[in-house]
Formats: structure tokens, C-alpha cells, sequence
């Protein structure tokens, strides 16, 4: 039986393949991923799912560092210690950063 610090996830980048009856979201190694029928609903599905994969890891890399300027930033620039943008950058990042210790990534 494998465990969740054992399964890792398809690397990146993922991409859609077209090409053929139904639509397919495939790994770089060639794995399908998921398949979609052919119709307008699912091929927009299979081209944000991987839009949103393949940008994950560079997005949370640019909320952390943002989240560092600003949190360094704070009397400077005179944001307010509980200011939104800061806040929601926190929660995405505790958000992913659980995500990937849960499913062992």
C-alpha cells in the first residue's frame, strides 16, 4: 500500500493534446492526466487546469517573497499591519504549502 509521502504528482509542465476525438490533459512524460468529451465547457476546463498547474509553484514563490518585502516594508510604506492584500497572501500560501505536505508532493 503506498502512502501519501509516498505518491508524488505528474511533474510539470502539464499541456492539453487536442488532436484527437476527446481532449486530454498530459504530462510531460507522455501520462494522461484526465480526458475531457469535446465540447466548448471542457476544452476551456482542460486549458485552466493546466494553466493553473503549471503556474502553482511560481506563483506561491512570488506570493512568498511578496509577502516578505511587504512584511519588511510595513513601517516604511506605512501599509496597515492588517492590510487585505497581505492577509489573502498568507492564507494562499498556508493554503498550498498544506496541500503539498498532505498529498506528499
Amino acid at each position: 500500500m503506498t502512502t501519501a509521502t509516498e505518491v508524488r504528482r505528474t511533474p510539470t509542465p502539464w499541456s492539453v493534446d487536442d488532436s484527437r476525438p476527446m481532449i486530454y490533459v498530459m504530462g510531460t512524460d507522455g501520462e494522461t492526466i484526465a480526458s475531457f468529451d469535446r465540447r466548448s465547457v471542457e476544452e476551456a476546463n482542460a486549458a485552466f487546469i493546466v494553466r493553473a498547474v503549471n503556474a502553482h509553484e511560481k506563483l506561491l514563490i512570488a506570493l512568498q517573497h511578496l509577502k516578505m518585502l511587504v512584511g519588511g516594508l510595513k513601517q516604511e510604506i506605512k501599509i496597515p499591519k492588517d492590510g487585505a492584500a497581505i492577509i489573502v497572501a498568507s492564507d494562499v500560501i498556508q493554503r498550498c504549502e498544506e496541500a503539498i505536505l498532505n498529498v506528499g508532493l
